[in-house]
């Protein structure tokens, strides 16, 4: 039901760095930086805070979004769970298009199933 992919991971003891590598324009990405940390102290219970930030590499700059404490986890999985939750109960499937529909392999161009 979830998949995230850290590009830098770093445990310090009680502390993780999660930095993750983007390229192009700046752009809203809290919810991804939500899922980052939920995912981090699902999988490590010794960690009390997540410090993220994202690394735009043509731009040349960094962005720290700040640290998540572990008081929040508990919000943090019912955030995700409610976003799950979604998913389970939508039929209809709409597409969502971006700019990434250029990759996808349902797009129409390929005989996919898809209207875009």
């Amino acid at each position: 039901w979830l998949r995230g992919v850290i590009d830098v991971f770093i445990l310090d003891g009680k502390k993780a760095i999660v930095k993750d590598w983007k390229t192009g324009k700046e752009r809203d990405y809290t919810d991804q930086v939500k899922l980052y940390a939920t995912m981090v102290f699902a999988t490590h219970p010794e960690v009390e805070e997540v410090e993220l930030e994202f690394v735009y590499i043509d731009l040349k700059k960094t962005s720290k979004v700040g640290a998540i404490k572990r008081d929040e986890f508990a919000q943090l999985k019912k955030w995700v769970e409610s976003r799950i939750e979604k998913i389970k109960n939508d039929t209809l499937f709409s597409p969502n298009p971006s700019f990434a529909c250029k990759w996808c392999h349902f797009r129409k161009e390929n005989g996919g199933p898809c209207s875009w």
